[in-house]
Formats: structure tokens, sequence, C-alpha cells
């Protein structure tokens, strides 16, 4: 079975063609108070010679909804600035949870790149195994990265509404659709934190708000754990699907999961609610 987790205790296995980047995003509605951004929290604290890998920043820019992705073109330029090439073992981790560097993973597998792990627990997990850390924020000399597009991970608003549809006529032919947003906002109890967003999900849609996937301490649950928090929630951890959210970034903790799983048949929305929830003739409810 796949894994794309590394424990930190294995650090020292890797090859020196390795590149740590710090993915570290906070939610918008984050109930944890934080007193400096991601940036400087990286320029504080990070891993040796890891690299800022920023949702935000390495994203289509130009569009109206937040960190869609990039272009080829641009993922190839921006990955190759960070010394990064096709044959680096890349490394994603975050300050706190694993949301951002979810989302880095996701997106490296998106353009073509397989040699790609998550931290797990990140760097406080680093931390507590006594790795050294730096503030120096170093630049590395840029190589050339080719992207190679893969669709079949990737969902947008068509592939969302056909689904949808053939969740409702068709059960032979269902692509499960999982939210992993917080069950508030997917009962439209809890505002949206982004403005001009409607109240409630898609229909077909089932309820894993990310962070049942995490211990205590932010690392992963095992995979009886993962099974069992599935199963839980009415999820069939098998079977094809797509996960959703607010704008895309929590949803690749459950492709994240089901990845451990051994299930690759998962497409990430990369719109999410941001886009389905702000389109005030596409269905939605609050059951």
């Amino acid at each position: 079975m796949p894994t794309s987790l590394i424990e930190a205790k294995n650090l020292k296995k890797l090859n020196n063609n390795t590149v740590f980047l710090d993915a570290s995003f906070i939610l918008p509605n984050s109930s944890t108070k934080q007193s400096i951004s991601a940036d400087q929290a990286y320029a504080n604290c990070h891993i040796p010679n890891a690299q800022r890998f920023d949702v935000n920043k390495i994203a289509d820019i130009d569009s109206d909804l937040p960190h869609m992705l990039p272009s080829a073109e641009k993922f190839s330029h921006l990955i190759g600035k960070l010394g990064i090439d096709n044959t680096t073992t890349v490394v994603c981790y975050e300050q706190n949870t694993l949301m951002g560097a979810a989302r880095a993973w996701w997106m490296f597998r998106v353009f073509g790149h397989e040699n790609v792990f998550i931290l797990n627990g990140g760097l406080a997990a680093y931390q507590a195994v006594g790795l050294p850390t730096s503030s120096i924020v170093t630049t590395i000399l840029p190589r050339t990265f080719e992207a190679y597009y893969q669709d079949h991970l990737v969902a947008d608003l068509d592939m969302m509404a056909s689904a949808i549809e053939a969740n409702q006529l068709d059960f032979d032919h269902r692509r499960q659709i999982i939210d992993a947003r917080s069950q508030e906002r997917f009962a439209g109890t809890a505002p949206e934190p982004r403005e001009n967003l409607r109240a409630g999900h898609m229909l077909t849609a089932i309820n894993l708000p990310f962070n049942n996937l995490f211990d205590e301490n932010g690392l992963l649950l095992s995979k009886t754990a993962l099974i069992n928090t599935f199963e839980a929630h009415g999820v069939d951890s098998h079977t094809a699907t797509i996960t959703t959210c607010g704008s895309g970034v929590t949803a690749c903790t459950l492709a994240l999961a089901l990845y451990e799983l051994g299930n690759t048949d998962v497409a990430v929305y990369d719109g999410s609610w941001a886009e389905w929830g702000n389109d005030e003739t596409l269905p939605i409810t609050l059951f």
C-alpha cells in the first residue's frame, strides 16, 4: 500500500537531493490565536534550508477564487525557483496542522511529481526528536521542473454538477462527495468565513470535518483509526470520491487520508464552497 507520510525519526534516511517545504497555512476563520503570520513563523523557525511554499502565491493569483491551481507552466517556474527538479525528493511540512502540507502534496501530484511526502506531525514532531531548526532563510540554486498535469486528481464545477446528478439518479455510478468543513458550516448553522457565500452544502455530500483525521499531537490517525472514522461518518474509504471544503485546502487532508488507505481514485474540488456557495443558480441543502 503506498504511503506519503514520513516520520520525523526517519528523515535522516533521505537522500541529499531532498528539499523541505514549509507549507504552513492559516484558515481565515481559525479559532487558534495567531500573533504572527505563517510567513513570519517560517522566518523565525524552520527546518534548515527549508523553502517557503505559500499556497496563496503558488496559485492562479488572477482568479477571483482563493488559491486556485496555477497553470502547469507557472507551477513549473515557481517550483524550479525553490531548487526542485523532477528527480528531487520533496518533503512538505507545517508549523501547526497538516492542512497546507496536504495541499502542497496534492498539488505536486496534480502536476505529475509523485516523489513527495508529508512530515507527519509537522515541525513539532521534528523538534520532538531533537533535530535542529534555523531562523536563516536561505536561497538555493534554481532548477528546471517540468509539470505534467494529472486531470483525474482535480474536480471542477462541471464535474461536481455531473457527480451530484449521477448520485441522485444512478446508484451504480455514484461518486462519493465528502465535505471537510465543520459540522456547523455544513449544516448552515455557522457563518461562512468568506463574504457572499450561502450557508449549507451540496446535495448528496457527506460531512467529515478534517480535524477528525488527526490526534491531539497533529499526527494523522493510524490506518485502523482512519477506517473507523470514515465508517462512523458513513464514508466508504474504497470508492471513487471527490473531496471538497471551503476553498480546496482542507479537502486535501481527506484525499491524503484516503490515499493512505489505498484509495487513489480521489479528486479534489479546487473551487470548493468558495465557488459553489457563491453561485445562486447551483442547488444547496441544509439537510
